[in-house]
């Protein structure tokens, strides 16, 4: 099964931060996946990740070094660019 994101969400006031505390354990088909963001490690986040955006509007965190994050990364540009 996949793992939808966790987040947490840390604000005091304005904006809200949400931040991947762990990765999706396997592979999402990349057809199913419309658009993604990077989290990068800081102080409040503490793991780089990549937040991947799906058809059905859910987020998925994923780990960047991961090569099938890297090729859905590819195929959303590729998408994007025709």
């Amino acid at each position: 099964k996949y793992t939808i994101t966790r987040f947490i969400y840390l604000s005091s006031i304005y904006p809200i931060l949400r931040c991947c505390t762990k990765y999706s354990s396997l592979p999402f088909p990349v057809l199913r996946l419309k658009d993604f963001t990077r989290q990068d490690a800081t102080m409040t986040c503490n793991i780089e990740a990549v937040i991947f955006t799906t058809v059905k509007n859910r987020q998925i965190c994923a780990n960047p070094d991961d090569l099938w994050v890297q090729n859905a990364i590819l195929h959303i540009h590729k998408v994007d660019t025709l």
